[in-house]
């Protein structure tokens, strides 16, 4: 596989919080540790800050009890425990985030990982999350080949964003941001994107 997509964006609203919080957030959301792990957002902020600081403590407690960085998968697992488990008890109410997880370890190379607010997830090629999605998933599916090079992957990143936009321009208060795992060179690759 030689790369993989995946899209998060940006909508700022006129009101004191915005409802969907960009790609970038997240970029830094597990310093010091793992160095392996990227992700994004689309849903209400104050549940992402929660749910950004339980990974940061899941994955220090994993570099602290095995010495390595957590694996994607198993970060994206603890993540979905929590948020099934608000789903099920009465009193809680569920997190209202969708999250892209993005990253590279040793053992499965690179991987993408999206999960919805019940605490389901699952893993893709190429994905995105935030408002519509639909089109964009569909838009990737026809598009996305697997020896994509990152410089594809970036102009189809780009299409598909600009094709699914609310509006019709792109203006300076909406932020597009996208993640690339490119496989030849083991690194995670950010894009940002302003108009």
């Amino acid at each position: 596989m030689a790369g993989m997509a995946a899209v998060a964006r940006r909508y700022s609203f006129s009101t004191r919080t915005s409802l969907l919080t960009p790609c970038s957030y997240l970029l830094n959301m597990l310093t010091p540790k793992p160095r392996n792990v990227i992700g994004g957002v689309a849903g209400i902020t104050a549940d992402a800050n929660s749910l950004v600081n339980y990974a940061r403590s899941a994955a220090q407690q994993h570099l602290l009890r095995y010495n390595e960085d957590i694996p994607v998968e198993l970060l994206a697992q603890r993540l979905c425990d929590l948020k099934q488990g608000y789903t099920q008890f009465g009193g809680l109410r569920p997190f209202g985030v969708s999250l892209l997880y993005a990253g590279y370890d040793p053992h499965y190379q690179f991987q993408l990982y999206h999960s919805d607010p019940s605490g389901n997830y699952s893993g893709w090629k190429a994905t995105c999350i935030g408002a519509n999605n639909g089109t964009a998933q569909s838009l990737l599916k026809q598009e996305y080949k697997d020896d994509i090079t990152v410089e594809e992957a970036i102009g189809l990143v780009m299409r598909t964003m600009s094709k699914t936009m609310d509006s019709t321009t792109l203006g300076s208060e909406k932020r597009m941001s996208c993640i690339f795992l490119a496989h030849k060179t083991n690194a995670i690759l950010t894009h940002t994107h302003n108009s």
